[in-house]
């Protein structure tokens, strides 16, 4: 009787699993980059100079990944257009949503810009044709009331400024004006990493430019630093986990986990921050929540389609 020898193989863990640790990540990396950043701002620092860094970062990480792993990056003459125009409203969206803190809470402003998938699924029905499931039309109802009870309470407050909610907003409407647009002009010939790299190098350039007009405006004290360079990170952190995971999940799956974000940058905003929301706030809150849940998305829902076989990076 021959005997085999026994070998120890450890079980590979389901391609979901990793999804759910990658999406995990980005959300509470985001969530807490929300609130990181206020402090920034409060300490002196501004949302250009922000950006310019934490885009720079990413560009100079992803750079040297592709070099590494010999990964092509070069965009064919289709994807140049449509990756400068993404690269232009993903600026604009980031630098509205930023602004919006330095006016209104946290809470308020992540509440109001987690309306987009609401706005993209307004879209497709009223423009695209799609139809509205059940699930979806109570998803939409929930958010309705639920940014109802948000914006009355909010408006009616002394202490909050009406260009917060505007840029807030507005920076809500640029994201969903991104999705759309990225939908329409999907390849996938071209990495997700590769396309988000250069929506990162349009942010640097852009950013970098204002930067260097109006000058750095740098954070004035030690907590300010510390704030930064945690935010810096973050960014790094949380944009190639968040396409990632669409790679092992499917943007359905991950759309599921996408309340995860405003509810972190809620609950740091509370202990950080010491915000509180009202009554009327938390229940809108709490309706957001849930409506972002139920609200299904169809495949290819986040940007471009991302399939196994190109993003192998």
């Amino acid at each position: 009787m021959i005997r085999v020898p026994f070998t120890f193989q450890p079980k590979k863990k389901p391609d979901y699993i990793i999804g759910i640790y990658l999406i995990l990540i980005s959300s509470f990396t985001y969530g807490f980059k929300s609130t990181i950043s206020k402090i920034v701002f409060d300490e002196g620092g501004d949302p250009f100079s922000l950006l310019f860094l934490s885009s720079s970062l990413y560009c100079l990480l992803s750079y040297a990944w592709f070099k590494k792993k010999n990964i092509p990056y070069e965009l064919s003459k289709k994807m140049r257009k449509p990756v400068i125009i993404l690269g232009l409203l993903f600026t604009a969206f980031c630098t509205f949503y930023a602004a919006s803190i330095i006016y209104i809470p946290v809470s308020i402003s992540t509440l109001i810009f987690f309306s987009f998938p609401f706005l993209v699924g307004a879209h497709a029905h009223l423009i695209m044709k799609d139809p509205i499931p059940g699930k979806r039309g109570i998803a939409f109802l929930l958010a309705f009331i639920g940014l109802s009870l948000i914006f009355l309470s909010t408006v009616g407050s002394y202490h909050i400024e009406t260009m917060g909610i505007i840029l807030s907003a507005t920076g809500a409407f640029l994201k969903a004006a991104c999705i759309i647009y990225a939908r329409r002009h999907q390849d996938n010939k071209t990495s997700s990493l590769v396309i988000v790299f250069y929506m990162c190098l349009s942010m640097a350039v852009i950013t970098g430019l204002i930067t260097f007009i109006r000058g750095f405006n740098l954070p004035q004290t030690a907590e300010g630093y510390e704030a930064l360079s945690y935010a810096i990170v973050f960014f790094a952190i949380g944009i190639p986990t968040f396409y990632l995971s669409i790679r092992f999940m499917g943007p359905v799956r991950v759309a599921f986990f996408n309340f995860l974000e405003p509810l972190v940058s809620i609950l740091s905003a509370y202990f950080l921050l010491a915000e509180k929301l009202s009554p009327s706030q938390a229940l809108g809150a709490i309706l957001m929540l849930i409506g972002l849940t139920l609200m299904p998305v169809r495949r290819g829902a986040y940007y471009f389609k991302t399939s196994k076989k190109v993003d192998k990076t």
